[in-house]
């Protein structure tokens, strides 16, 4: 009953006019409502403040904008071993770039370890948009030296890569890196 209100709720904040030019750039097999990023992220932080863990338990993703508060909900939870569960039930049902790059993980130096040990799992998966989910957490560390010569070379095992959103997202980790750690990356 709550995921049909929830379906209802952002049933009732479609852009309806908006839909085909969503669906067009995102290329998702999903529905779409075109409910903007920033209204989908307020919807989160509401969920986050109430029986979030529920939430994640039982969501139906209906639309593509559930997959984006699905997101930007377990990406608020601490326990690392917790978020990757979610994050796995988040690659299962990415079909979209956008899904991807809306994830905001917070990779600190207590953490950082794990996500990067995450992201190798996740470059290596068959399915495409695990991948680019694999190249958006190595975006959180670029800024920590230690991890920088580890990203150019997991930037150069995907030299072969054949699908369109895995490159995109390398040439963006790459172009990130450059303006991190300009003379660095350009030795690469």
């Amino acid at each position: 009953k709550d995921f049909i209100e929830f379906d209802e709720y952002l049933e009732s904040l479609a852009q309806r006019e908006k839909i085909p030019f969503t669906k067009n750039i995102i290329r998702t097999e999903m529905n779409v409502l075109s409910i903007p990023i920033p209204t989908l992220r307020n919807i989160a932080k509401e969920i986050c403040k109430g029986g979030y863990i529920s939430f994640l338990d039982n969501i139906v993703f209906s639309y593509y904008e559930s997959t984006i508060v699905f997101g930007e909900v377990f990406c608020h939870i601490k326990d690392f071993d917790v978020l990757k569960k979610y994050l796995y039930v988040l690659c299962d049902v990415a079909d979209n770039w956008s899904t991807c790059d809306t994830l905001k993980f917070k990779i600190d130096s207590k953490n950082a370890q794990q996500f990067y040990n995450l992201s190798l799992v996740f470059v290596k998966d068959e399915r495409t948009f695990a991948r680019r989910i694999g190249l958006i957490i190595l975006f959180k560390l670029v800024n920590q030296e230690e991890y920088l010569d580890k990203i150019f070379d997991i930037i150069t095992s995907l030299k072969d890569e054949q699908e369109y959103y895995v490159n995109m997202a390398v040439a963006w980790l790459l172009q990130v890196c450059f303006v991190k750690n300009r003379d660095k990356t350009f030795e690469y």
